[in-house]
């Protein structure tokens, strides 16, 4: 199943590293801007807008390359 993480810039170290010890080193990562918590609602549903492109990209890697490969994960998205 596609799939896509995403990460705050605080945090993609840590998605990586989860990502590789579970196998999973090609795992779409989409980065966005940190502290999230403190903004209003707003502020965040723009910044998902704005991260939305990257995310189809991902998930339409992710469908390509579990179609055509044995592997798990498609190429990383940054």
């Amino acid at each position: 199943m596609p799939t896509v993480t995403i990460a705050t810039k605080a945090f993609v170290s840590l998605a990586d590293s989860a990502a590789e010890v579970l196998g999973y080193e090609d795992l779409p990562v989409v980065v966005v801007g940190h502290p999230v918590t403190a903004l209003p609602r707003e502020a965040v549903h723009a910044m998902a807008e704005a991260a939305l492109p990257e995310v189809v990209q991902g998930l339409s890697q992710s469908a390509s390359a579990t179609a055509s490969t044995a592997g798990p994960r498609s190429p990383e998205v940054h």
